[in-house]
């Protein structure tokens, strides 16, 4: 989508907390996203999952 209409991208990241209910987090837009470089948007991607994830 990106592509296609120059949208923003952005990360949404969900935790289960202690009365398992769920928190959503939603995470900085990723701007400019396309840079042109495939390999390189994904390893931005990449960096921005282990970012939430830890």
């Amino acid at each position: 989508m990106v592509k296609l209409n120059d949208s923003p991208f952005l990360m949404l990241a969900q935790h289960r907390l202690s009365d398992n209910s769920f928190e959503l987090e939603l995470l900085s837009a990723i701007d400019p996203f396309s840079s042109g470089d495939e390999a390189a948007d994904a390893a931005r991607i990449h960096a921005e999952l282990e970012r939430a994830i830890r």
